[in-house]
């Protein structure tokens, strides 16, 4: 995005929370495309090539539900961004959840069900949502950086704007978070396996 955009979007999210629902409208086609490839990074970074829900329905369920972040202090395009791959993480877990149930209400046999991984996708994004709770009731800096590492695909300066710390710091963080997430995952794949 360029300056002018980027510039634009701040404005329209300041008129948007000064109560001008305008605003959201106008903002929402300057970050489709960019939502749109956020989506997708989401999608192919967590689901199996067989998920049902769509990059275009998880962009359009996101900005559904920023209409009721309205409220929320947003001071630029990253924290948008940032707040928008939250919305749609949430969106993609919820939909996994609901698959799941739907399945687990369905009875079938292992042996000749038709999508093989697809259930273990939804599993192991259970996992990661699960464990990125535990992340945040530990260090909730470091759970924000990785949702906006992993799933919002940001820059490690664009992090550091919206966490306001230097790039070190967040260097730093996303090596430890990394690292506490890959054993806490291997820890429940112990446990479940």
């Amino acid at each position: 995005m360029d300056e002018h955009a980027a510039k634009s979007a701040t404005l329209l999210i300041k008129n948007w929370q000064l109560g001008d629902s305008s605003a959201l409208d106008q903002l929402v086609p300057i970050l489709y495309k960019e939502c749109r490839r956020l989506a997708q990074h989401i999608m192919t970074s967590e689901e199996r090539p067989h998920h049902t829900l769509q990059a275009t329905e998880l962009v359009h369920e996101a900005f559904i539900k920023l209409q009721s972040f309205s409220q929320v202090h947003i001071e630029n395009r990253n924290h948008l961004m940032n707040l928008l791959a939250q919305l749609m993480r949430k969106a993609l877990i919820d939909h996994a959840r609901k698959k799941l149930a739907k399945k687990r209400e369905q009875t079938f046999s292992l042996a000749t069900q038709a999508d093989g991984n697809n259930e273990t996708s939804m599993i192991d994004l259970l996992a990661l949502d699960l464990a990125l709770d535990e992340l945040g009731k530990l260090d909730s800096r470091k759970e924000k950086l990785v949702i906006m590492k992993y799933f919002a695909n940001m820059s490690i300066s664009e992090i550091a704007d919206v966490l306001s710390v230097s790039p070190a710091t967040v260097k730093r963080d996303w090596t430890l978070a990394r690292a506490w997430l890959f054993a806490h995952l291997k820890g429940l794949n112990h446990e479940t396996g």
